[in-house]
């Protein structure tokens, strides 16, 4: 998952990193042109001498358009490998299986599960009425009180108090149009890499095991 992150920054960047050495080259020819100006003979020169010195100017300033073009070239299609990156954002941040039971066996399974585990659920959202759906969707809020208060006890310590907003973890439940049902949550184990070393640590735990709830619900 982090080699994918990777690849798609490495992408983002590769386009800026080349334009920048082109352009680079191109303000040293762009210099050089300037002092083969100023060095060449004022007006009333002799014609001869004059025409070599804007035939030595136009000579340097082809190759400087050449790699110009070719740096913007490579920016725009770099930005084009960059946007297509992006779209698989949703894909790494999320985690999505296919349920082995039907709708609501699935979220019966899922809460005999967590509460096996030690895992207390205090709240399920019904999306399906107030959204208007036209197949079912609930949202499972899974709570683990030793982990919410490790998370909570060291994000204080590091000023990262606002994580708090990612709790409790949630599960989704819900249909798709072929009728098969589904179960999707946030990558904890991607996310956690990204956290205080301390919090990190936690949320990979909670990831691991809620992984382990839903190991006999999902194929």
């Amino acid at each position: 998952m982090r080699r994918k992150i990777t690849v798609y920054v490495g992408l983002f960047l590769l386009p800026t990193l080349v334009s920048t050495t082109a352009l680079a080259g191109d303000r040293a020819g762009w210099l050089a042109a300037r002092r083969a100006a100023a060095s060449a003979p004022a007006a009333g020169a002799p014609a001869s001498v004059n025409t070599g010195a804007k035939h030595k100017m136009a000579s340097r300033w082809r190759p400087m358009a050449k790699r110009l073009a070719k740096g913007l070239g490579v920016l725009l299609i770099g930005g084009a490998v960059a946007t297509a990156g992006l779209h698989q954002v949703p894909n790494l941040m999320f985690n999505e299986s296919q349920s082995r039971y039907g709708f609501d066996r699935t979220v019966a399974e899922l809460t005999t599960a967590a509460n096996q585990a030690g895992w207390k659920i205090p709240s399920v959202h019904d999306l399906q009425k107030p959204a208007k759906t036209p197949r079912p969707i609930k949202v499972l809020e899974l709570c683990q009180q030793d982990h919410a208060h490790n998370i909570l006890e060291r994000a204080e310590k590091t000023d990262t108090t606002k994580l708090s907003a990612m709790m409790p973890c949630r599960i989704s439940v819900y249909q798709k149009p072929d009728g098969q049902v589904y179960v999707s949550r946030l990558n904890g184990s991607l996310l956690s890499r990204f956290m205080p070393k301390e919090v990190g640590s936690v949320m990979r735990t909670a990831a691991l095991e809620n992984e382990a709830i839903l190991s006999n619900v999902v194929k």
